[in-house]
């Protein structure tokens, strides 16, 4: 299973960061919410070489991805 990156920010003033995007023309599409995700190495037999499958709850949606 190859890596996948996330960053976290913390001590961040999420107003301040969001007052600043929208002065600057940026516009809210999706609300804070709690992603859910799983990851899963392929089956044998299926299995793609670095290959792996991501199911994640987005809150309005369940995404499936084959990386």
């Amino acid at each position: 299973m190859q890596i996948e990156y996330e960053a976290t920010f913390a001590n961040i003033d999420k107003d301040e960061v969001r007052d600043r995007l929208q002065k600057a023309g940026g516009r809210l599409i999706k609300s804070e919410f709690m992603q859910k995700r799983r990851n899963f190495n392929l089956p044998r037999g299926n299995e793609i070489e670095g290959g792996w499958m991501r199911v994640r709850n987005e809150g309005d949606k369940i995404t499936m991805r084959l990386k």
